[in-house]
């Protein structure tokens, strides 16, 4: 059964891993909106 729940924990942890990213990537898209409403002069569009 030692080698069940290591699996199980292995999937858990790789979920939490994959959430976080998701969140993560979430939060620098917001971050990056903000910058561009905050400071339009440094995206410059060609």
């Amino acid at each position: 059964t030692h080698w069940r729940f290591f699996i199980k924990s292995r999937v858990f942890a790789a979920m939490d891993a994959l959430g976080d990213a998701e969140q993560k990537s979430a939060d620098v898209g917001d971050m990056l909106r903000r910058i561009t409403a905050e400071f339009p002069q440094l995206v410059k569009s060609p």
